[in-house]
């Protein structure tokens, strides 16, 4: 019994696991290689596809200092809370930046594009969603030797739907309980002469 458990507690640690890790075919990759213009360059690189968390990781050939932006857009529309009628919408940027201002060759972000959202307040209701479109990598070189550039793109994971998060904590007392289970005791008798 107490094998049989293990081998099934192996399984349901190996399938976690499976669910967890990251796969290589979620990558996006842009290499290159410029030549600095007075000492500066900007790099065009890859998108976040859909909603959920990103990590982003750039290398240089030779260390340098500036930014690392990753490009995506909100859009909203709002509606009238009593009858549904639409009265707005808009379009705007949502970049968040990270600054270098040390000499540097790599470096890795992680970035969470939310996924789809309804707001409710004052009447209104507001709708929307984000579309990644891209990233930036500007930096500025001492010189004007070219620059080698990798800059990646990695999907980590979703972001799950509240009813995926109660599915999930109750898995975790299914498994906690198989683990605090009694386990079936071998009891051998007595010879009796």
């Amino acid at each position: 019994m107490a094998r049989k458990r293990s081998q099934y507690l192996r399984k349901v640690i190996l399938s976690l696991c499976a669910l967890v890790s990251v796969s290589a075919a979620n990558a996006a990759t842009v290499v290159g290689k410029v030549k600095p213009e007075f000492g500066s360059i900007s790099v065009n690189g890859p998108a976040a596809g859909g909603p959920g968390v990103y990590l982003f990781h750039f290398e240089l050939s030779r260390p340098g200092t500036g930014y690392f932006t990753i490009l995506a857009q909100q859009t909203f529309n709002l509606f009238d809370a009593s009858d549904g009628s639409w009265f707005g919408g808009d379009d705007v940027p949502y970049e968040p930046i990270w600054f270098f201002n040390t000499p540097t060759t790599s470096a890795s972000v992680l970035f969470k594009l939310p996924r789809p959202y309804v707001n409710e307040y004052s009447g209104i209701i507001e709708k929307g969603f984000f579309t990644g479109t891209g990233s930036m990598l500007a930096f500025d070189f001492v010189g004007d030797r070219k620059v080698e550039y990798s800059i990646s793109a990695q999907f980590l994971a979703a972001i799950p739907e509240p009813a995926s998060w109660v599915m999930m904590i109750a898995g975790m007392f299914g498994v906690a309980g198989v683990l605090r289970a009694p386990r079936a005791r071998k009891y051998r008798m007595p010879r009796t002469i």
